[in-house]
């Protein structure tokens, strides 16, 4: 690893940090629904703004992806799926933010047995073990770590999100591959930027996402961790390296949370964030 691969590292490191400290203030304000809105909002303006440019330099070919019809329409489910991630994950991090940051890693194996089974992966066994570990992990934390202190809902919201946040790995991986990373980034913000216009939202709604100072912070973090985490993948160091950074900020994030918000105590967020990423570097390192 090179030592600028090492300085973008740490910056996505810290942009995991605070991505949920950043929404949580937002999760806690306003109704679940909201946060997708926001985000696509801000997502769409910041495309805009730089679509004359990226898109000179990446390229935006429509005949491209009318002829990678499987990926286009991974793209247009990837903005589906982050519209439930989002939601999901803003009802579990106002009530645990440890949960929030530690659900990731099971979607992780989810997202890996998935695509095993569909689109030919080829798992080892070692990378099986990985998805039983990390199972059994996610598991005991429901009952036993920061999970276990949320209700019947947002129980079964830590189980959707897991659900919408593998199928936004495999819609990843599926879209980028067929029609490239920047017009995949695009039709999937354009996609649920769509399906929040068809929700519904309110004139208020929109005149505070651009008003409302936490919500502009939030909305211009967004723009910036989701630019800087593709470009990383494409341009800069490996795919598991930037997952890998991106899953090292769970355990500093749950230590945070057992001292600001008394979620559980600082050794069972140490040893559960810390079992997480050793169960996961397998999926992320190991070869397949």
């Amino acid at each position: 690893m090179t030592v600028f691969q090492f300085f973008v590292g740490i910056v996505i490191l810290f942009l995991g940090i605070f991505k949920p400290l950043l929404y949580k203030p937002v999760a806690e304000k306003y109704l679940p629904k909201f946060s997708p809105i926001f985000v696509s909002f801000w997502m769409v303006a910041g495309i805009i703004m730089t679509f004359p440019i990226v898109c000179n330099k990446f390229g935006f070919s429509i005949d491209v992806m009318k002829n990678n019809v499987f990926a286009f329409g991974a793209a247009i489910l990837k903005g589906w799926f982050v519209w439930g991630a989002v939601w999901s994950f803003q009802i579990i991090n106002k009530k645990s933010t440890s949960t929030s940051v530690f659900f990731p890693f099971i979607s992780l194996s989810f997202a890996s047995l998935v695509m095993n089974l569909f689109f030919d992966e080829n798992l080892k066994l070692i990378h099986l073990m990985s998805i039983v570990l990390l199972g059994i992990l996610g598991g005991v934390f429901y009952f036993c770590g920061d999970a276990k202190r949320m209700n019947a809902i947002e129980k079964r919201m830590f189980v959707i999100a897991i659900l919408f946040a593998g199928g936004c790995s495999v819609t990843d991986h599926v879209g980028i591959k067929g029609i490239g990373w920047y017009p995949y980034l695009v039709v999937s913000n354009v996609a649920m930027f769509l399906l929040v216009l068809i929700k519904g939202c309110s004139f208020e709604s929109i005149k505070n996402i651009f008003t409302e100072k936490q919500i502009v912070i939030a909305g211009i973090f967004t723009i910036c961790y989701e630019v800087i985490i593709l470009a990383s993948m494409i341009a800069v160091m490996p795919v598991s390296f930037v997952s890998f950074f991106m899953r090292l900020s769970a355990p500093i994030v749950m230590i945070f949370s057992a001292i600001k918000f008394k979620e559980q105590t600082i050794t069972n967020q140490i040893v559960f964030g810390c079992l997480a990423i050793l169960f996961a570097i397998p999926m992320m390192f190991v070869a397949r």
